[in-house]
């Protein structure tokens, strides 16, 4: 009985420590996909300032600007009413078509 029990146990803790791998894994891929997206938007903030003149005093000035209005509500399906996915053309909660076009 207590060997059944000890087993279980090993089991959970092997269950646990692979848990943990993946967490660790997708954070690792969060953090190489992030560090990715700051040199694109660097680069483009590079090409924008050469081609429009813009400097980095506007760049802040306007971050400030996007800062204090927060963040928009998230688009909902209208069929649910379940907050949309940023990609896509289906709810992914209900799969209703996703007809409205999101920029950002």
């Amino acid at each position: 009985m207590f060997s059944d029990i000890r087993k279980e146990i090993r089991d959970l803790k092997d269950e646990e420590k692979s848990g943990l791998k993946f967490v660790r894994f997708e954070n690792d891929k969060l953090r190489a996909d992030i560090g990715h997206l700051t040199q694109i938007v660097e680069a483009l903030w590079e090409l924008l300032k050469e081609e429009t003149r813009l400097d980095d005093g506007q760049l802040s000035a306007r971050l400030k600007e996007l800062k204090e209005r927060g963040d928009p509500e998230p688009d909902t399906c209208r069929h649910c009413e379940r907050p949309l996915p940023l990609s896509g053309n289906r709810c992914i909660y209900c799969s209703a078509e996703i007809n409205s076009i999101r920029v950002f």
